[in-house]
């Protein structure tokens, strides 16, 4: 999942280099790509945090 994760990543971070052809054009492709990336562990942590209190298994143990 994480290297789907990044191909995607840096398939993103392409695309808006080629509509921005300027370094800083790529350092926001760079932070709206970090900004995803933490945005989706901290709603993986959030349903794990809340399925950790019942008995089903959470995302990040198996």
């Amino acid at each position: 999942m994480l290297e789907s994760l990044a191909n995607t990543g840096i398939f993103t971070i392409y695309c808006i280099h080629a509509m921005f052809p300027t370094l800083k054009g790529l350092m926001i492709a760079t932070f709206a790509i970090v900004l995803a990336i933490i945005i989706l562990l901290l709603r993986d942590g959030i349903h794990w945090f809340k399925t950790k209190n019942n008995s089903k298994s959470g995302i990040l143990k198996s």
